[in-house]
């Protein structure tokens, strides 16, 4: 039976079918699905997710109580997080074959265990373990204990039908195992301070196929090899001076793993082969065998102290080794013995200084995979013929130049480097190369292939800039691409402030997905938006002729700020027919590189000119023409004609303009008409805020009369910005359908594209999509419009308070009212969580003022936040916070409270505005996970002393994600 038979559905769904016999519970009310639970037969409650969470104890454990009081469970889990202090008594009487508890404090079992006569797995993670007699329980097979006690670990002894037997004990009371009544025993597991298995003898030894052991203290080490049929052993602790030399008793034994603490000799001479042959070479070895290397096992994997393993020995890899790994962690120069293997595919090498790479590693015919990290010596690849895949990096701040030579390598798929400091050349590489990845390169010459590779699809060149620009560097200036030397490149990156020139023959490609630069403005990001609106266009069906796309670029790219001529223009306007939404706005946006001096339309105001208005417009033509015929310009329809043209979106040019038409938006045409008639409400004086302060008491009225009465005025009078914030308030939530259309039209034709996107945005009354709606919004309006949008909103929609806190910025006073209202009822039901699952934006003042209120106490544990404009050192007056997110904090602000925050096990920093983070993160001993990022620069730094956090698991950096960052940091690159 396994958990796989279970078919799981989620409480949160709230809806469930016939065939769905399992539950995640992350919701305390249960009464609701008390008739699904009655024929649920497995559970899994989720303490740390949703309502759960913020349990105290004694709800927690009624809560549980109430859940285990219906049904007939076989399969019962309870996540770690919750508060909860006991364990449901009533679970007695459910027929559990499987029970999984995880939880702080005492986990008794003593009043539920000896009911489950079915329990066939029992699994527990707890600081106090107690369970009682497991005797009775002859169905137990399988028992996973992680505790800093067990009080009945004597009990291990008693279970006869054991296969299964995994226990993490800080300390055994009961540290010598005989398990001398266990027939079924299998696998073997015990981590402690002390073991003794001198005495470990099951009934039937041949079964036993696992044994793991890591403890301080290893008794009796000879007796492991009294199990003729193992199949794994793994020993980490102090066993003696040496290891016993039988090794070659074991007949079937696939994987070895050895962590011999102060051991000096360690003899190996297993006849068998292995999988996996896992060596921690200890300082206290003196005199290693290197013979033991050339053990039949497919995989050896060899750290520690790799001094101790003689340079001057020839090592031959037996015909079964296909992978070889060497790790360390020294700083020391390390010199190996030279190796050889016919058959070894795959070289890993994770060593600070390993000095005479070609020496080492002499020949290997069928070597198809290398892993090269810190590279301290020069490396010849041409002899390794069937490499398919090379990563080699060099440690950042290590100077030396070491060469890296290529030959044919005809097979070679996948190259990556990292941090290399000698000169590369794109021609240098193999030519049937299909991805090359340069991270961080020092130096390289022009990227001008002068030979074909007929494979390569994805280029990635960055140019480091952790040496000073006044170094004597050899650095790219040229980027020369062609489809006739690259003809399956469809993935570009080029990271390189040096480059000044890119050749036009990169319009060839069609889809190139990505070329990027540090510079906000630039050649790289004007190509890179080129070659998305490529994408965009083949998305939605509209494919362009080449001569199209050398439109396309010219205007895109290589025009930029430069007006066009007039044969650039009328190719443009051939783009015009296609209806691709972005299409329409690049054009609109590339209106002013149509007229040859850059001229404002007011600039022909008083003069005769005639004008036509081509394409959908916001207003209407007959509209457009009486402004026009008020401003003394004569309205056309003939295109050839036109001496001014407004262009509005999707007009197919049968005739093109003669040369010399200037062209304009519809907007700017507004605002020549704005000029030309000057409109009183915007005037500064007491008798027109007046004026204003009317319109507002007719559009407050709202009455649909006063409303369209104060548009009249208002576009007699025009639209100051006092009065703009209520206009499009009208314009997006009225509910006289008339009203909205006409503030939406009047506001059309003055409106940036963003504000039109927002008049199409579905906002809702009831909230169930708040966040997606303010994320549109905030895209969608200018910071000022949204602050004032949000003021008028806010007090129709209270359920948008949260949104209006992100939005509200200039009136402080609601901003008060909010948080005394919304914020402070939602804080009430989980007083140990600022923020919840949303991050807060907040004032210095206003994150005061929330951390004094009473209900906080000293159970402030959770935060998530955005800093406005700085951080409070009230939080320091919380010491048992363990969950931090916040959004915009300096360097300062994380050293003076952040790491005065001692107890902090998850720490995320959203938008991180330093260049690194200080090293006095050292002061976080408690921290488990981080994430740091910045959006406003391509690298946020860790310190170095980030490697003193023992307890830290997992680093999210840089959009990287380390997830075993013990073992993962030793390659780590700063």
């Amino acid at each position: 039976m396994d958990r796989y038979q279970y078919n799981f559905t989620s409480q949160a769904y709230g809806n469930f079918r016939y065939d769905e016999n399992g539950i995640y519970i992350t919701q305390k009310n249960t009464e609701k699905i008390k008739y699904v639970l009655a024929t649920i037969k497995a559970v899994e409650i989720e303490f740390r997710r949703n309502q759960l969470s913020n349990l105290k104890e004694e709800d927690a454990n009624h809560f549980l109580e109430k859940l285990a009081e219906v049904g007939n469970y076989e399969y019962f889990q309870i996540q770690r997080g919750g508060k909860f202090s006991k364990i449901p008594e009533n679970l007695k009487n459910h027929d559990l074959w499987y029970l999984d508890i995880s939880m702080n404090g005492t986990c008794d079992l003593r009043h539920i265990l000896p009911f489950l006569d079915k329990l066939q797995v029992l699994e527990i993670q707890a600081e106090k373990v107690i369970t009682g007699d497991l005797s009775a329980l002859k169905n137990l097979t399988k028992i996973n204990i992680e505790a800093d006690q067990w009080v009945d670990d004597h009990q291990a002894e008693s279970i006869s039908n054991i296969d299964t037997l995994s226990l993490k004990i800080t300390q055994l009371s009961h540290y010598k195992f005989t398990l001398k009544n266990c027939n079924k025993l299998q696998t073997f597991k015990v981590h402690s301070d002390k073991i003794d298995i001198s005495e470990l003898n099951p009934k039937n030894n041949a079964s036993v196929e696992e044994i793991e052991i890591k403890a301080e203290e290893i008794l009796g080490i000879e007796n492991v090899f009294e199990f003729k049929q193992l199949q794994k052993l793994l020993i980490c602790g102090n066993v003696g001076k040496e290891f016993p030399d039988k090794s070659d008793q074991f007949e079937v034994l696939r994987t070895l793993d050895l962590d011999l603490i102060d051991c000096e000799k360690i003899p190996l001479k297993i006849k068998c082969t292995l999988s996996d042959l896992n060596l921690q070479i200890p300082e206290s070895i003196h005199d290693f065998d290197s013979g033991i290397l050339e053990i039949n096992a497919e995989e050896i994997r060899v750290s520690g102290n790799l001094s101790n393993i003689p340079s001057d020995k020839e090592v031959t890899l037996s015909p079964y080794t296909k992978e070889l790994i060497f790790i360390s962690e020294l700083q020391d120069e390390i010199h190996l013995p030279t190796f050889s293997g016919d058959q070894l595919q795959k070289l890993y090498l994770s060593v600070p200084i390993l000095r005479d790479f070609d020496r080492c590693f002499k020949s290997f015919p069928r070597l198809s995979e290398l892993r090269h990290y810190h590279l301290a010596s020069d490396i010849s690849l041409g002899r390794f013929e069937q490499l398919r895949d090379v990563r080699i990096f060099q440690d950042s701040n290590e100077g030396g130049i070491y060469a890296i030579q290529f030959g044919e390598n005809l097979k070679l798929k996948n190259l990556n480097l990292g941090d290399i400091k000698s000169v590369l050349d794109i021609n240098d590489f193999p030519s049937n190369i299909e991805n090359l990845d340069l991270e961080r390169c020092y130096q390289f010459r022009d990227i001008v292939p002068l030979k074909k590779f007929p494979n390569l699809s994805r280029l990635q060149i960055e140019i480091s800039q952790g040496i000073s620009q006044s170094e004597n560097r050899i650095l790219p200036t040229v980027l020369d691409i062609s489809k006739d030397k690259l003809p399956s490149l469809d993935t570009i990156k080029v990271y390189s402030p040096s480059i000044n020139h890119i050749t036009k023959s990169i319009i060839q490609f069609s889809k190139l997905s990505f070329i990027y630069h540090e510079k906000e403005e630039n050649i790289f990001n004007r190509f890179s938006n080129y070659f998305d609106m490529l994408w965009d266009l083949n998305r939605t069906k509209h494919i362009l002729s080449q001569e199209e796309k050398d439109y396309l670029a010219e205007v895109m790219v290589y025009a930029y700020d430069t007006p066009l001529g007039y044969e650039a223009v009328c190719n443009t306007l051939k783009l015009h027919k296609y209806s691709n939404k972005n299409m329409q706005l690049l054009l609109e946006d590339s209106i002013p590189l149509f007229n040859p001096d850059k001229k404002e339309l007011s600039e022909f105001l008083g003069q005769n000119k005639k004008i036509a208005f081509l394409g959908t417009t916001g207003a209407t033509k007959t509209q457009l023409k009486q402004d026009a015929k008020s401003l003394n310009w004569a309205p056309t329809n003939k295109v050839d004609q036109a001496d001014l043209i407004i262009l509005g979106k999707k007009h197919l040019f049968k005739v093109f303009p003669k040369e010399g038409t200037y062209f304009y938006t519809e907007k700017a045409f507004a605002e020549a008409c704005k000029e030309e008639a000057p409109k009183y409400l915007e005037t500064n004086s007491e008798e027109n805020q007046g004026f204003v302060d009317n319109i507002k008491t007719l559009i407050h009225s709202g009455s649909s009369e006063n409303l369209l009465l104060a548009l009249e005025l208002m576009k007699s009078g025009g639209m100051p910005d006092a009065l703009r914030d209520e206009a499009f308030f009208i314009a997006k939530c009225s509910t006289d359908t008339k009203v909205k259309t006409k503030y939406k039209n009047f506001l059309k034709g003055s409106a940036t594209q963003g504000e039109k996107n927002f008049f199409s945005l579905m906002l809702t009354k009831k909230g169930e999509n708040n966040i997606g709606i303010y994320n549109q919004m905030a895209r969608s309006l200018s910071p000022k419009l949204l602050d004032q949008f949000l003021e008028l909103f806010y007090v129709k929609h209270k359920n948008f308070w949260i949104e209006a806190l992100k939005g509200l910025r200039s009136n402080k006073a609601m901003r008060r009212r909010i948080i005394d209202s919304d914020l402070f009822d939602q804080l009430s039901r989980r007083p140990s969580s600022l923020g919840h699952i949303f991050k807060i934006p907040l004032y210095k003042e206003e994150l005061e003022y929330i951390l004094s209120h009473r209900m906080f106490g000293s159970n402030l544990g959770r935060i998530n936040i955005t800093v406005i404009d700085e951080l409070s050192e009230k939080l320091l007056e919380f010491p048992n916070i363990k969950y931090v997110t916040i959004n915009n904090i300096d360097a300062i602000e994380f050293e003076n409270i952040i790491c005065k925050l001692t107890k902090i096990q998850e720490l995320t920093i959203d938008h991180f505005s330093g260049d690194k983070v200080p090293s006095s993160i050292t002061a976080l001993k408690n921290l488990k996970k981080i994430y740091v990022t910045n959006f406003d620069k391509k690298h946020v730094e860790l310190p170095k002393e980030i490697f003193e956090l023992k307890k830290l698991k997992e680093v999210v950096y840089n959009g990287t994600v380390y997830n075993n960052w013990q073992e993962e940091k030793l390659n780590f690159q700063f």
